[in-house]
């Protein structure tokens, strides 16, 4: 019988700002490397969070999903021994796809595309037509992503069960449309409205109790040159309990805590056991 784990795993609050990758990936550098100090061997970004989620085609960055993009987190990845996975926008034929990069401490890179779209989404982005996970490993759990919107398709819950994960990393960008502050909101009315999205918490945490797969969330918290985003990040275990949640009310106007989340999570490894089991 295989006995239950721990994974140490952090979560990147960070709000990808338009208009400036470099910035947003020095910062995603540092807080990568803080999260590994916190003895990380895992950290999960947000959706968007090197190049933004902008509104218009206009002021969407984009990055190339070769290796050279990523070159200084790889860096990070190399020497501190953490795994990092974030979110970047990618040239899709004539289009741009919210993707995710999983850099490894000397392995090769790995993308996974966003294989769905909401209706909140621009025209300028284009869902993958693949909706294959690319699993992997650390110290022999088995990790997959899903991203944003993605979460509960039928043809994603039929690539997660061919996954067979022990531990699902489903990162967002979540804001609200209707009544969608500007950069004048006041701290008061910018906290009762990431309020508004704890609910979700409390919700994933039940769909997780049915699953009884371990599930981390990550979105972005603060202003990005165009829109709020509300934060409220989480990790649960894999009977509902909420581990980790990273409150939208910390907001603070001046500036966000960079400081990344780090939770311990009991990981049971249910096909190995299956598979020693027959």
């Amino acid at each position: 019988m295989i006995a239950q784990k721990i994974l140490r795993v952090a979560i990147g609050q960070i709000v990808g700002k338009l208009g400036a990758t470099s910035e947003n990936m020095a910062t995603a550098c540092r807080v990568s490397r803080a999260a590994a100090q916190g003895g990380a061997k895992l950290i999960l970004f947000p959706e968007g969070a090197l190049n933004g989620n902008a509104l218009t085609r206009e002021k969407q960055d984009f990055l190339l999903a070769e290796p050279e993009s990523f070159t200084s987190m790889q860096n990070v990845s190399d020497e501190t021994g953490i795994t990092i996975c974030i979110g970047f926008t990618a040239p899709l034929e004539d289009k741009l796809n919210n993707a995710f990069v999983i850099i490894r401490p000397q392995e090769k890179l790995i993308f996974q595309y966003k294989c769905a779209k909401s209706n909140m989404e621009p025209d300028f982005l284009m869902a993958y037509p693949n909706a294959t996970r690319m699993s992997f490993d650390i110290n022999g759990t088995r990790i997959v992503l899903c991203i944003c919107c993605e979460y509960g398709r039928p043809q994603i819950e039929n690539a997660i069960a061919v996954a067979d994960p022990d531990l699902i990393l489903h990162p967002s960008a979540g804001y609200e449309k209707d009544g969608q502050p500007d950069s004048k909101l006041t701290t008061e009315a910018t906290q009762a409205l990431f309020q508004n999205f704890q609910s979700c918490v409390v919700g994933a945490a039940a769909d997780i109790a049915e699953r009884g797969i371990p599930k981390v969330s990550a979105n972005p918290l603060g202003f990005d040159g165009e829109l709020w985003w509300p934060g409220n990040s989480y990790a649960l275990s894999g009977d509902g309990e909420i581990l980790l949640w990273m409150k939208g009310e910390t907001f603070s106007k001046e500036g966000m805590d960079m400081r990344p989340g780090i939770v311990d999570i009991p990981i049971c490894p249910k096909s190995r056991l299956q598979e020693a089991i027959q």
